[in-house]
């Protein structure tokens, strides 16, 4: 049994082999809510996906059982919360679980709960609490906690985690069964699809707002965006709570941050409504394309709004 825990699978017996579980849920005991960590396992079940995780109560359990249903799952999800690298188990989930992607093409899905992106990376370099017992150990959970940033994932908000419950059952349900596809890019495209569909179920205006974010307004301050599309009538705060709702944005030190995805995303949807022709764009936010449709009197629409140096936004009227 050593043997073959230690051995390195080919990626023909990798593609061939039975999963025992679908899904391993990687989340901390202490500071993971239930009524996070419990629906989407529901979420998952339902929809015949199979699932391992650990559940309070099971501390007493061989660390070897945890390890292994990581090396029999298809693919992992982290859930990532404000402790999660507090947790020893956790540590040694998330190592096996960077092993299995590099080794075996292992998908991974990072899922951040009410925690910033670059906070769970500088925890790789605090690991104080850690007992002699681990200190061996110390350098390999700081190298794998290196690697979740660039994990594709999601922001989840308490108060919204039912929604992004839904997104991540979609995308899961979405990616196909054969293992040599489960790589980054095509999980990308599948998680591209999902955001789609949400951004097509916002009205006119939720719309209008979340496509100037995207081009125009990211990064700044949520007050700064307001005052802007006041002006305008746009009625901003009730949209960006939708955004919020669905997890098209988030709220970082009072500034609206998004992720890189779905950014691009939003781009595509801009370049996609003119079949690419520039000049028929409703917003510009490239300098070179401002300056080569007005430079070049190339403007055939109304390119609505206008971003020069991503510092200065402004309206054609």
């Amino acid at each position: 049994m050593a043997a073959e825990a230690n051995s390195t699978p080919s990626s023909s017996s990798c593609r061939d082999r039975r999963w025992k579980y679908d899904v391993y849920l990687s989340c901390s005991g202490d500071d993971m809510p239930r009524s996070f960590t419990d629906p989407l396992d529901v979420a998952l079940t339902g929809q015949g996906i199979r699932t391992f995780r650990f559940r309070n109560g099971e501390a007493s359990n061989p660390p070897v059982i945890f390890l292994k249903a990581i090396e029999n799952s298809r693919f992992s999800i982290l859930v990532l919360s404000r402790k999660y690298a507090h947790s020893i188990r956790c540590l040694n989930e998330l190592e096996k679980i960077v092993k299995c992607r590099k080794e075996m093409g292992q998908a991974v899905l990072a899922v951040y709960f009410d925690v910033d992106p670059a906070e769970v990376q500088k925890q790789g370099g605090n690991l104080e609490h850690v007992s002699v017992d681990h200190i061996k150990k110390v350098s390999n959970w700081s190298a794998a906690l290196l690697v979740v940033p660039s994990l594709p994932g999601w922001h989840v908000r308490d108060r919204y985690k039912a929604q992004n419950i839904e997104l991540i059952v979609k995308v899961l349900w979405a990616l196909p069964i054969s293992l040599h596809e489960w790589n980054s890019k095509l999980l990308e495209k599948k998680k591209s699809d999902a955001v789609k569909m949400i951004i097509q179920s916002l009205n006119d205006n939720e719309k209008r707002i979340f496509l100037d974010i995207v081009c125009f307004f990211k990064g700044m301050e949520k007050k700064r965006i307001k005052e802007i599309l006041d002006c305008y009538g746009c009625c901003p705060c009730s949209a960006i709570e939708v955004h919020i709702e669905n997890s098209l944005v988030t709220i970082l030190d009072n500034k609206v941050m998004m992720d890189r995805f779905i950014e691009e995303t939003g781009q595509e949807i801009v370049s996609a409504e003119s079949l690419g022709e520039r000049g028929k764009q409703s917003r510009l936010w490239l300098t070179h394309d401002i300056l080569d449709v007005f430079g070049n009197n190339k403007v055939t629409g109304c390119a609505e709004r206008l971003s020069i140096c991503s510092s200065i936004s402004f309206s054609i009227l």
